[in-house]
């Protein structure tokens, strides 16, 4: 493929990696799940138009209606596969009599050891996904945009608003991550 049309499939790419580590770190938490749910419902929701978009531009521009779907469908499995897998995880780190059997030799701390397994293996998980979701959005979507002929040729006003957008709902995001 030419480097036009890798350039969607790699943010596809990054952003299902992103879902499914996402979805891994929801399947591991057990108390706060269901305020990360709801914060992850939020986010997947954005997400999800973002992709849209990319991939509505891509079938103006040619792409066949099969890979369209084909990457519209992976999109929306990815999140639930990397739930399942969390919760496989999760219920697997327990032997039949319902003790936490530990993944990592411990030093005595303070925090429990399902704690701080649990606080570790989601603290690593969300890091990668948040990083993946960064690189990919700035990288691939916001190059893209920023160096178009309809951007670069829009009135200052216009750019001032489309930044002010994007610093706005990144924000927003922050606010969900931090009452998440």
């Amino acid at each position: 493929p030419t480097p036009k049309k890798m350039g969607p499939l790699m943010l596809e790419l990054g952003i299902s990696i992103h879902s499914v580590v996402i979805g891994l770190a929801l399947g591991l938490s057990s108390e706060e799940f269901t305020t990360l749910f709801i914060a992850l419902c939020f986010h997947q929701f954005f997400e999800g138009i973002g992709i849209g978009n990319v991939l509505a531009e891509n079938a103006k521009e040619g792409a066949s209606q099969r890979v369209v779907l084909f990457f519209t469908l992976f999109y929306g499995l990815t999140t639930p596969v990397g739930i399942a897998i969390g919760i496989a995880v999760h219920q697997s780190s327990y032997d039949a009599t319902g003790q936490y059997v530990a993944f990592l030799p411990l030093v005595h701390l303070p925090l429990s050891p399902i704690n701080l397994h649990r606080m570790l293996a989601t603290g690593v998980l969300e890091s990668i996904s948040s990083g993946i979701l960064m690189y990919m959005c700035l990288v691939t979507l916001m190059s893209d945009a920023c160096s178009s002929k309809k951007f670069m040729e829009s009135p200052k006003l216009d750019k001032g608003v489309a930044f002010f957008a994007l610093f706005a709902g990144a924000t927003a995001m922050a606010l969900v991550g931090i009452w998440a």
